[in-house]
């Protein structure tokens, strides 16, 4: 028999533990990350009507489970399957109405995803000729494993539902949390700036006529206190991060937006007044010269400083150059430019975009030229309140549909590919307003209250109003 000395049986048994310890876990944040894409690889097939993308997702045979049968396919045989389907149909909406749900095995070798979607589609009739809209609500559960390195889907079991149209325009899609909670019932916001360089967001105030600052963990003070500047109702707002101002749109609209301190000499006037950041000293405030009414709504900042207003009494945008202090306005006639509300411009500069009654107007900075943005067939972008720009997408707030869309451009930036819908029917909407781009989410008001506040111009008893709530949603990568 052979003998070895303790220290090397000591030796034996510390590689041993340290085997067993240091066995290497899955990463489980890069496997849901995997997983999350594939979800948005089979949106962006279903709404390109693209087939080798959705069977890119699926493994060599997939199982399927569904109205009472099991089946099994080949991978060539749902491709096949899904070009002859795409030829037939076109989606309006494949959107997930939650966040999906994800379970990883231990070993970090398969894992499901459970996920429920809101399916706007229509089937064609003849050659050109489209049927109407269907609505649908689809719930699964796919099961993928790991193969040659990547995720892929062996197994789905999936059931649906048929929705009418009032049924479609009910469905609540919750993907927003709630980012602050500001419980002052009067402070009747409409407009909110967000400062990525320092994470708070500002929300401006039409009854009290001041200004909050939200810090990042939700905590929040007077920014400007009620009347501080001469402020009247504040409203439109936006930070130029590059020269530390908060631009503030001021308006003095009391038969419309009731005001707690109004003043009769000054109604139906607009300011738009100059804050420097962090500190709010008041740097300038500006007034168009012109004799008429003036209800300055929301606002832009280019990178050359100018800041576009849109003047929606008298359907106008004006642009103030703060090296003079002079507006002018654009040279924009059409009889669909009516009620010009949110604005924003894309990131090269290159576009505004004005949201109207009807629509959304593009208007080049370039050539001066201008026209409505074109939309697919079921996508409704009207009556828009707040706009913001994303990436190569508007983020919209629809307030009488109670949505905000992401609207994808295609690559001219001149017509919109497809929406997701962000949000929809939350609890807490009650005329959500404007919001602003914060990193890769939106932060937006759920709850203005700017009619139901009111009764007759009065505001109503404390009990019959709500705290304001700020909510915040992930835009996803298109």
């Amino acid at each position: 028999m052979n003998y070895f000395p303790l220290p090397f049986l000591l030796l034996i048994s510390l590689i041993n533990i340290t085997g067993c310890t240091t066995k290497r876990l899955p990463d489980k944040a890069a496997i849901i990350a995997q997983l999350l894409r594939s979800n948005e690889i089979q949106r962006r097939a279903h709404l390109e009507n693209d087939a080798n993308l959705l069977a890119s997702q699926i493994a060599d045979s997939m199982m399927s489970v569904s109205r009472g049968e099991i089946s099994f396919s080949a991978n060539s045989a749902i491709q096949q399957r899904f070009e002859g389907y795409f030829q037939q149909v076109r989606y309006s909406s494949w959107d997930d109405t939650r966040k999906p749900i994800i379970e990883i095995a231990q070993d970090g070798q398969t894992a499901s995803i459970y996920v429920q979607k809101f399916l706007d589609l229509q089937f064609k009739k003849q050659e050109t000729e489209w049927g109407e809209h269907q609505y649908a609500l689809f719930a699964w559960q796919a099961q993928y494993a790991l193969v040659n390195g990547g995720w892929k889907i062996t197994a789905n079991t999936s059931s649906d539902k048929s929705l009418s149209k009032q049924e479609a325009l009910d469905v609540p899609i919750h993907l927003s949390e709630l980012y602050a909670e500001i419980k002052e019932s009067d402070l009747i916001p409409e407009g909110i700036a967000h400062d990525n360089k320092t994470g708070i967001t500002y929300v401006s105030s039409t009854y009290k006529q001041k200004i909050l600052a939200v810090n990042p963990n939700g905590s929040y003070t007077d920014w400007k206190t009620e009347g501080e500047d001469g402020l009247w109702s504040t409203v439109g707002m936006e930070v130029d991060e590059e020269t530390r101002i908060l631009w503030v749109i001021s308006f003095h609209g009391h038969e419309v937006l009731p005001m707690k301190r109004p003043q009769v000499e000054h109604e139906w006037t607009s300011r738009l007044y100059a804050f420097h950041l962090p500190d709010g000293a008041l740097i300038d405030s500006y007034e168009p010269d012109v004799e008429e009414k003036v209800a300055f709504n929301d606002l832009c900042v280019a990178k050359d400083g100018n800041v576009y207003v849109t003047e929606s009494l008298n359907n106008r945008i004006f642009y103030l150059n703060p090296d003079n202090g002079s507006f002018q306005q654009l040279d924009i006639q059409d009889s669909l430019f009516v009620f010009p509300n949110g604005i924003t411009i894309s990131d090269d500069q290159s576009f505004l975009y004005i949201a109207v009654q009807s629509g959304i107007i593009q208007y080049s900075l370039r050539d001066k030229t201008f026209g409505m943005l074109q939309l697919p067939s079921g996508i409704l972008a009207n009556r828009i309140d707040g706009l913001a720009y994303y990436k190569g997408s508007l983020i919209a707030n629809q307030s009488y549909r109670k949505r905000i869309l992401q609207l994808s451009l295609n690559e001219e930036s001149r017509s919109v590919r497809h929406q997701r819908i962000l949000e929809a029917n939350h609890p807490a909407f009650d005329q959500p307003a404007t919001g602003e781009i914060a990193g890769d989410a939106f932060i937006y008001l759920a709850n203005a209250q700017m009619q139901s506040a009111f009764d007759n111009g009065v505001l109503k008893p404390e009990e019959e109003r709500e705290s304001v709530k700020l909510l915040k949603v992930d835009l996803p990568q298109e």
